[in-house]
């Protein structure tokens, strides 16, 4: 399989280590596999797997000689031990799951009676090195004992700064994320090459994570280029290195949401705003053709196939809006943006995270704790009451104060149910570095301070909406505010987060929030339980129809599944929730 090179943004060209290779097809070989209960191309079932599952703990192996040099090819083999060896002990579990002992654990579903082993495709990528051929291997991982070997050809193009080079592999099983792990090499003489000796399979058996979703994943590698892997029910169906600046991708959004902004500010509160409506619309046009080559064929062939329904994005990039894209078919029609045609999920990926907990697909809606700080004079907020009546109304309200002790004592005892906010928020740059900040009574309290705060989340089931509205019309304009918040809460270990991409208007930003927990109260109230990425698409497309824009600010991170559910309500088997008209 060739390692794809494409453009993002100069869409001309080629990478460094490829100038000059031919393009190939953007949707690499499909692999035939297979997956329970439904077939490639379906959406899969709504509610949890039956299979059982089991969680596998193997020693993460990467072998290659720990010394390479400048343009001489060298082999890489990638597994997974049963026990720990000189290898393991120089490769690190980067993501996912590990244990003390420095093993990677694979959560895997039950494998069939006659059957030994699962197959784990393995993707080896890295910043410094260029794979030379393909860049994908299956192993089989047996029930006890250590895997087959991935075997690949990698070579140094240029010599590091710190004289160190970075190897990492993705692990996926059928077509589900298991993890990641790397280790480094030194860049140094002449190395004699020689095949290493590696440990064979035995008979074994393990167990998986099931996929049933369709999934993008886009990993920013550096400030240069991003991995971009695409999956569907049972299958990892392409993978490619692209062209990825991120900078470039917050200057070119910082002027639009500025825009976007400024015109909410020129609309009175409740009325429509086409104007505005066509200002979203025409950024999505322009974000299809900033999304990477590879991403295109798949999000069209998926938008047009109406048996899916959800879609999961993996991502360190935040300030992505894949939400507002509007894919283009190839009779050059504008289609529905992803955001109104798909149940979307985000998650957040960090490459220093040694755990990633996946998002629950069920959440406890024990509690509603809502934070509303009053405020006097020009920063008042008169739209507050109006969402914090609309908040009372809901089972389990409580309200603590809007201030900086408040805030740290309910972190440290997190409901089972949604932590909401609604106030002011704000960014302020200084240089390469933005802070992102609640305005409480007693001043602001930006991302890094609740990052220094002992927290709760891992232990209960959260799910944080921060409802922040923009500071006034006299402000400069305030960009991005997903970007610290959102990342912040899901490395905290937060089950899910709702919020805006841009600052809002307080009447419009009270406004969703009496219309989400409406809906979710409706949803419960027929089905038994509310998927908060249906009740999202919802509202962003009634939104739409009212020709205001400020709703489609709003995007979930979180499974495309995952539901708010009472212990006292049952789940009521095929009961299907509608969209109200509001």
């Amino acid at each position: 399989m060739k390692l794809l090179m494409l453009l993002l943004f100069t869409m001309v060209g080629c990478s460094k280590q490829m100038a000059g290779s031919p393009e190939p097809d953007p949707v690499d070989r499909p692999k035939d596999a297979k997956h329970d209960g439904y077939s490639a191309g379906q959406d899969g079932p709504t509610t949890p797997s039956s299979v059982s599952r089991v969680s596998v703990q193997r020693h993460p192996r990467m072998v290659t000689p720990s010394v390479v040099t400048v343009e001489q090819a060298f082999t890489v083999f990638v597994g997974l031990a049963a026990n720990p060896g000189a290898a393991s002990t120089e490769t690190e579990v980067l993501e996912g799951a590990s244990a003390e002992s420095g093993t990677i654990i694979l959560d895997l579903p039950e494998l069939p009676s006659d059957q030994k082993a699962w197959s784990i495709d393995v993707i080896l990528s890295s910043v410094d090195v260029t794979v030379v051929g393909d860049d994908l291997q299956t192993i089989k991982l047996p029930r006890e004992g250590s895997s087959t070997m991935a075997r690949f050809q990698a070579m140094l193009p240029e010599k590091p700064e710190n004289g160190r080079a970075t190897l990492e592999a993705w692990l996926f099983h059928d077509g589900a994320f298991m993890g990641r792990i790397g280790r480094t090499v030194t860049v140094g003489g002449l190395v004699e090459q020689e095949d290493t000796v590696v440990e064979q399979t035995t008979s074994g058996t393990a167990q998986l994570r099931d996929n049933d979703k369709h999934e993008i994943h886009l990993i920013a590698l550096d400030d240069e280029r991003a991995l971009v892997i695409l999956s569907e029910p049972g299958k990892l169906i392409a993978h490619s290195v692209v062209d990825f600046d991120r900078q470039a991708l917050s200057a070119f959004l910082a002027p639009k949401w500025g825009a976007i902004r400024s015109r909410g500010l020129d609309v009175e509160p409740g009325d429509q705003d086409p104007v505005g409506m066509n200002m979203v619309r025409g950024l999505g046009s322009q974000l299809w053709e900033l999304v990477p080559a590879p991403v295109r064929p798949f999000l069209l062939r998926l938008h047009l196939d109406e048996s899916v329904d959800s879609l999961r994005l993996y991502s360190n990039v935040p300030g992505l809006p894949w939400e507002l894209v509007r894919p283009v078919d190839v009779e050059g029609n504008k289609l529905e943006p992803l955001g109104t045609r798909f149940r979307i999920g985000r998650w957040h990926l960090r490459s220093d995270m040694m755990a990633l907990a996946l998002p629950p697909e069920r959440l406890r809606y024990d509690e509603l704790v809502a934070m509303v700080p009053t405020y006097e004079g020009a920063e008042a907020l008169p739209a507050l009451q109006r969402e914090l009546g609309a908040l009372r109304g809901v089972s389990g309200f409580r309200q603590v104060d809007g201030r900086s002790d408040a805030l740290a004592d309910v972190v440290q005892n997190p409901p089972n149910g949604v932590l909401h906010f609604a106030g002011h928020g704000s960014t302020k740059s200084t240089g390469a570095t933005t802070s992102y900040a609640l305005r409480l009574e007693d001043g602001a309290f930006d991302s890094m301070a609740f990052q220094g705060l002992d927290n709760n989340f891992r232990s209960r089931e959260t799910l944080v909406f921060f409802n922040a509205c923009e500071l006034g019309k006299a402000d400069q304009s305030d960009v991005g505010i997903i970007e610290g918040w959102a990342p912040a809460m899901i490395d905290a270990g937060a089950s899910g987060y709702l919020g805006a991409l841009w600052p809002v208007g307080d009447d419009e930003a009270a406004g969703f929030a009496e219309a989400f927990y409406a809906e979710v109260e409706r949803s419960i109230s027929v089905t038994g339980q509310a998927r908060v990425t249906e009740v999202v698409r919802c509202l962003r497309r009634r939104g739409a129809d009212r020709q205001d824009p400020t709703w489609q600010a709003y995007v979930f991170y979180g499974d495309p599944d995952t539901a708010l559910v009472r212990g006292d309500v049952e789940v009521a088997d095929g009961a299907v929730y509608t969209c109200s008209e509001g």
